[in-house]
């Protein structure tokens, strides 16, 4: 089902998954990613605690990187940004020469963004770019976008969603098979989409309504 966009069906089959399995972290990270595409904010942000509170002290990088990209994933989730950070710099520790440091990098991209460092967030998206990860990337050039838009490089940031937005199949609109990594390619969509309703110029009427 999430392999066919059907985000419904499969975020409720998902549920069922981690009541079977509630010691597997990638059952967690399938249904948080679900649950954000289908705007379940509430179920999001209970799945989020539950995960910080199940899975401490890994010593497994994809662990970290996977809760932290998943509680991340929406803004003002509500989680304490700091001690995910604390995991993000443990998996680009701990991988750190892994060929799958690019899904690493993004997740310390990511934690650097939601803090507000956003010059950092960058550094560390462009790093992702090194690869040729095309589900790590199109992930980095989504937060890119965002972190050059709070710089005020506006333009910039135009160009690094369109480079994302190439790289992602369009999972949204048209009947697609995404194959078995379609949790990356939906993690991806929903930051970029993050990005585009970031960069939405306000509108008229409500600049008009603001005037003195």
């Amino acid at each position: 089902m999430g392999r066919q966009g059907r985000w419904q069906e499969a975020a409720a089959a998902a549920t069922q998954v981690v009541e079977y399995q509630p010691t597997d972290h990638y059952r967690y990270h399938t249904l948080t990613a679900l649950l954000a595409i289908t705007r379940n904010r509430a179920a999001y942000e209970m799945l989020c605690r539950k995960m910080l509170t199940t899975f401490t002290n890994t010593s497994n990088p994809y662990v970290d990187e996977r809760i932290a990209k998943d509680c991340l994933l929406l803004p003002d989730s509500g989680i304490n940004l700091e001690f995910v950070d604390k995991l993000a710099d443990k998996a680009v520790s701990l991988g750190s020469g892994w060929s799958d440091a690019p899904y690493f990098q993004v997740a310390k991209a990511m934690s650097a963004y939601r803090l507000g460092r956003f010059a950092e967030s960058i550094e560390w998206a462009e790093e992702t770019l090194k690869s040729s990860i095309i589900y790590a990337n199109a992930h980095a050039y989504a937060i890119l976008a965002m972190a050059d838009w709070k710089l005020g490089q506006k333009d910039l940031a135009r160009a690094m969603w369109g480079k994302g937005d190439s790289l992602t199949p369009n999972i949204l609109h048209q009947p697609v098979d995404l194959g078995d990594s379609w949790v990356a390619w939906l993690l991806a969509r929903i930051s970029l989409d993050e990005a585009t309703a970031l960069m939405q110029p306000t509108p008229k009427s409500e600049s008009n309504s603001q005037r003195p």
